[in-house]
């Protein structure tokens, strides 16, 4: 990977090898590999490439696990502009948006944890200028997934179940997130979004309907 030089697909092999090397239990490698990592991050295409990783399920489960770390800290550091970068292109912005709902749905719990939480911050930056679909694109894949499982036998439901649940994850954190931001505009665009459009199906598992309301009814009595 030369300096100055957008990643793409192409690199994604050998991105997938830097966090590898970044696990490594031998020090030198390992350093080295924070090296180039540290190198690199904030450069175009780099988000793109770890969401890549993050939803190969070809790659290791520790190096999707850290592609998701670096995903969460680069979205936190260079989503918006900063005085010694630029940022992240609206166009890459606009992909990457799409590919964070993509991501969802992880059976493993760490790597869900970690892509809820750049949804949630992606959210907090965005919503709802840049992405004002966030919650019917949000609420369309809960359809779909709870009409499938529904439709489908016991053992063939489990993915869609999977989808239910961490869609609901996700909207917990997105709401927790929005909810403390403290701006009279922002605090609108949060109290426009009714409860009800989010905990509106039958299929909505009790326990994460509960986080969802109580991240905003706590909002809307401003206790938060």
């Amino acid at each position: 990977m030369a300096n100055n030089v957008h990643l793409s697909e192409a690199d994604i092999p050998q991105l997938l090898q830097l966090l590898q090397g970044a696990l490594s239990p031998d020090a030198p490698t390992q350093k080295q590999a924070e090296a180039v990592l540290a190198s690199i991050q904030g450069r175009t295409g780099y988000c793109s490439c770890l969401a890549a990783v993050v939803g190969s399920q070809e790659a290791e489960h520790s190096a999707r696990w850290l592609a998701a770390v670096q995903l969460k800290n680069n979205v936190n550091k260079y989503w918006r502009p900063r005085y010694d970068s630029g940022g992240l292109s609206a166009e890459e912005k606009a992909y990457l948006r799409g590919r964070f709902l993509q991501l969802v749905a992880q059976d493993d719990n760490q790597i869900a944890v970690q892509v809820a939480l750049v949804v949630a911050k992606v959210a907090r930056f965005d919503f709802p200028g840049q992405w004002p679909t966030l919650f019917s694109d949000l609420l369309a894949g809960l359809a779909a997934a709870q009409a499938a499982a529904c439709a489908g036998s016991v053992a063939g439901s489990a993915p869609s179940m999977l989808v239910v649940r961490r869609t609901y994850f996700v909207l917990h954190h997105v709401l927790k997130e929005l909810s403390s931001k403290r701006l009279a505009a922002d605090q609108q665009a949060f109290a426009e979004v009714r409860l009800q459009e989010l905990a509106g199906t039958a299929a909505a598992p009790q326990e994460q309907l509960q986080q969802c309301g109580v991240a905003f009814v706590c909002y809307t009595a401003g206790l938060c």
